[in-house]
């Protein structure tokens, strides 16, 4: 009734008009998936059916539009829809990332009140505080011109290098403006005392900038995952120091010779805090001429200092990535193979009585399970779902705290092999933290080693929830025609795979056309009939030699085995 029957009919909906004005659709910006799914949820202990909609955004597209441009078409269609049927978003990544964006913004926001306010207890004058502080938005503005040039967008990378080059731009304009000040403290007019103090720093100004731009540009050239997350990273703080640069040796000394004409004057404050610098510059005066009288210890120091630090880092963890609260856990759940969606379901549901007991304190708004796992699989033995957490500000346990209280009354869990994944940034594999790849030329060799390597991990503590992605478990019928006495007999190899292929699988032999839609016809044998290897001894070939109908059962040879999943 509302014409949503297909994928290209989500992907053909209209959610907006782009920069030149024409309308842009779903599908332009973001890929679309249905899939039928039996799923889950906790409020709704009955199996709901329907229909889940996966969008996705493509490589260039901003998750933050799309997510917004989806909720908005979800409001459109909401009135449309057929009694008793619901239309909600049940996971929605781009949350996560909106609240990330708003902390890195008041994070910005706090820097640059913090900086100014530092530089005012230093300069202690109004005015002279102005001048450094004007370098800030130039910088980030100016720095906004190369990314835009570059491709890059606002994201929170780009807006954590923004917040740590607020510290770095304002350096050159208070090194430019500190020697001018002290000119005019000397005397020297203001113009002449601008001109000339800009042109004294101007080379320092310039060294350092460079010093900058070489540590942080590097980590945009870095490989890998590391690489392709920080090269935004890096270009912006890079740009925003060069702008910082060429402010500091043109509009700072200008501001000054401007700003500062009427005399240098200091607050209260700003004297005491001179007085306590000085007095500190002269007690590290008098303490570092007494250590020159004895290098000896300077060198032991040194020494002590560098062997304590190898030993830090040899003591302290290292990892990736910290791990993060998204705000969601995912759950894999694994059945024997073969196992039945019945069998998947009634441990579904002692895995929503487990949750529900873990979740006392109402951390968990939502819990979803589907069965088969999601989209596109086909295994009945695999369940996946996700859990949906309370906003960060609204409950006390974190994520992974959550997912340690759940571990382990599920691997107490009979008959299922059960996961609990907190999703990060840097996550690879099924979202692990350490994964291990074996290669080899024989897959006998590589499962012996598999489990010798599983064997160890397990014993350690240091280790959980140790998987291996290569099962031999999975039951398979191999099925070997006798060539020999298939010749003799007249029967080809295409028509005993062919017969094979229409009982066992399904073949599309033709399509017909009803109400301007094309349907496929499909041969298939009874469920019924295809339930055991026996059920071969009615399966009939015709002798293209004599035209008899022979059993299949003569023909073919079958070995029962368990093979890869």
């Amino acid at each position: 009734e509302t014409g949503l029957n297909t994928p290209q009919d989500f992907q053909q909906l209209v959610i907006g008009r782009g920069p030149d004005g024409y309308l842009v659709r779903l599908g332009e910006v973001a890929d679309v998936r249905l899939a039928a799914e039996n799923e889950r949820t906790l409020s709704r202990s009955n199996g709901v059916a329907g229909i889940s909609v996966g969008v996705e955004q493509i490589s260039k597209a901003n998750t933050l539009e799309v997510a917004r441009h989806v909720r908005d078409e979800i409001e459109r269609i909401r009135p449309d829809l057929p009694p008793g049927t619901h239309l909600d978003v049940n996971l929605d990544r781009s949350v996560f990332i909106e609240a990330s964006m708003k902390e890195v913004v008041i994070a910005l926001v706090i820097s640059m009140a913090l900086v100014l306010a530092v530089i005012y207890l230093f300069l202690g004058n109004l005015r002279a505080t102005l001048i450094p502080a004007v370098t800030i938005p130039i910088s980030i503005i100016a720095a906004f011109v190369v990314m835009a040039a570059l491709g890059f967008s606002i994201n929170v990378l780009t807006l954590l290098g923004l917040v740590l080059a607020i510290g770095l731009v304002v350096d050159d304009a208070i090194v430019v403006l500190e020697n001018i000040y002290r000119r005019m403290e000397g005397g020297e007019p203001p113009l002449i005392a601008a001109v000339d103090g800009g042109r004294e720093i101007g080379f320092a100004v310039i060294a350092t900038t460079l010093v900058l731009c070489t540590v942080f540009l590097p980590v945009s050239f870095l490989q890998g995952n590391v690489g392709t997350l920080f090269r935004e990273f890096g270009f912006t703080i890079a740009a925003a120091v060069l702008f910082s640069s060429l402010v500091a040796l043109t509009l700072t000394p200008m501001m000054c010779s401007k700003l500062l004409t009427g005399g240098s004057t200091r607050s209260r404050f700003s004297h005491l805090v001179e007085s306590f610098f000085q007095r500190l510059s002269s007690n590290y005066e008098s303490s570092l001429r007494r250590l020159m009288r004895r290098p000896w210890l300077i060198i032991i120091g040194t020494v002590i200092a560098a062997a304590f630090a190898a030993y830090l880092l040899r003591i302290l963890p290292s990892e990736l990535a910290p791990s993060e609260d998204r705000g969601m856990l995912f759950v894999s759940l694994t059945g024997p193979e073969g196992a039945t969606l019945d069998y998947m379901d009634r441990h579904g549901r002692q895995y929503e009585e487990i949750v529900k007991r873990v979740n006392d304190d109402g951390a968990i708004v939502r819990a979803n399970l589907r069965m088969p796992g999601g989209f596109g699989s086909t295994d009945l033995n695999q369940a996946r779902g996700f859990m949906v957490l309370k906003p960060w500000g609204e409950r006390e346990r974190s994520a992974d705290q959550i997912a340690q209280a759940l571990r382990g009354p599920l691997s107490q869990l009979p008959g299922v092999r059960a996961q609990v994944i907190t999703p990060g940034s840097f996550s690879i594999g099924n979202g692990a933290p350490v994964q291990v790849v074996l290669g080899g030329t024989e897959y006998a060799d590589l499962v012996r080693w598999r489990d010798t390597l599983m064997a160890r991990m397990q014993d350690s503590p240091m280790f959980a929830n140790v998987l291996s992605n290569y099962e031999e478990r999975k039951p398979q019928l191999r099925v070997a025609v006798d060539r020999n006495r298939a010749a003799d007999l007249g029967v080809s190899l295409q028509t005993v795979s062919r017969t094979l292929e229409t009982v066992l699988g399904s073949r599309i032999v033709t399509t017909y056309v009803d109400r301007d839609r094309e349907y496929n016809v499909i041969l298939q044998g009874r469920a019924e009939d295809r339930a055991t290897p026996g059920d071969l001894d009615n399966l009939y070939v015709r002798s293209d030699r004599t035209g008899d109908l022979i059993p299949l059962s003569n023909l073919v040879k079958l070995t029962e085995l368990g093979g890869p999943t």
